[in-house]
């Protein structure tokens, strides 16, 4: 086993121990946008340090570097020896199994992508024949459900239903119209589709809480982006008085499902706004997270190819 191996196993293993610490912390509501790219940041590092661990197990051992100048010089016979090596099959069969699951994997993904193209297709259509455009930039849908989204895409539309516009006043409504718009104007899709369809592909709990907290920070988000032009004690009320919606629709993203009790305490009472530094130290994580594994490696290999083939750098060669 390489060195850069060990270092990567043992970097996946701070990755799924800080995971659920990262959910925990109060960080996280004082700051939901840069944590939205801090979880992809580090979801994505972790997906990164398993490729390259993998390919340091199965593949850096079939041709050692030391063996490299041996290679070389004995040509096709060499090469032979190297193929008929019980790593190298074994490689084949890692290989294999591998791109058999990436492959259905990627079929799965595309399936979910194209349901979730049809159930936007449907859902404006049914607005087109059955929904209401008004004056406050939303459509009126009919419906007894009291809900409140927007759609994905570009053509962005917020729908309002009939049932919901008939429990809020003119200041909530116009507050959960802001907070609509606060999910298109920062592509927050985007971001749950994503998670959603790496839950699907891998379905371990690391990828249900990854969900789990885009889609809460997502709200978080459009919460903060709201309040900016509303007032937050309106949509503490909207969201208080929507409530959950029996029905769990199949698109969009709601003013009044994604953890309510939370986001009602923070508009009500406002925490601290992070500092400078604080934004700064979350962005950066944000980088590293991905960076360190490929640099990790980078380091690693180029110093022992070095080592092994002091010639190709132009290093002296000793005896």
């Amino acid at each position: 086993m390489t060195v850069s191996a060990v270092l990567l196993i043992a970097y996946i293993a701070v990755l799924l121990t800080l995971a659920p610490r990262l959910a925990r912390t109060p960080w996280a509501a004082r700051a939901p946008g840069p944590f939205l790219w801090l979880w992809h940041s580090l979801v994505a590092g972790l997906a990164t340090s398993v490729l390259l661990a993998l390919a340091s197990l199965c593949l850096l051992p079939i041709v050692n570097p030391h063996d490299l100048d041996g290679l070389v010089d004995a040509g096709f016979e060499r090469a032979a020896l190297i193929v008929t090596n019980p790593l190298c099959w074994l490689t084949v069969g890692v290989g294999v199994g591998v791109w058999f699951l990436a492959g259905r994997a990627a079929l799965r993904g595309v399936r979910a992508v194209l349901a979730w193209t049809r159930v936007d297709r449907k859902q404006r259509a049914t607005l087109r024949l059955l929904g209401t455009p008004t004056d406050g930039g939303y459509t009126l849908l009919d419906s007894g459900e009291p809900v409140a989204y927007c759609l994905p895409g570009g053509l962005a539309q917020i729908v309002v239903t009939s049932a919901a516009a008939d429990r809020l006043d003119a200041d909530e409504l116009r507050a959960v119209v802001a907070h609509e718009r606060a999910h298109q104007r920062s592509h927050h899709h985007a971001h749950v589709r994503s998670s959603k369809l790496l839950a699907l592909l891998v379905p371990i709990p690391l990828g249900r809480l990854y969900s789990e907290q885009i889609a809460r920070l997502v709200e978080l988000h459009a919460d903060e982006g709201a309040s900016r032009t509303i007032d937050p004690i309106d949509l503490a009320g909207a969201i208080v008085a929507l409530g959950r919606p029996r029905v769990r629709a199949s698109i969009g993203l709601h003013a009044n499902r994604t953890a309510t009790a939370e986001r009602v305490q923070r508009l009500l009472t406002p925490a601290e706004l992070p500092r400078l530094r604080e934004r700064i130290l979350v962005r950066m994580s944000s980088v590293l997270l991905v960076v360190a594994p490929l640099a990790l490696v980078i380091v690693l290999e180029s110093f022992a190819l070095t080592r092994a083939c002091p010639e190709l750098f132009g290093a002296p060669i000793a005896g």
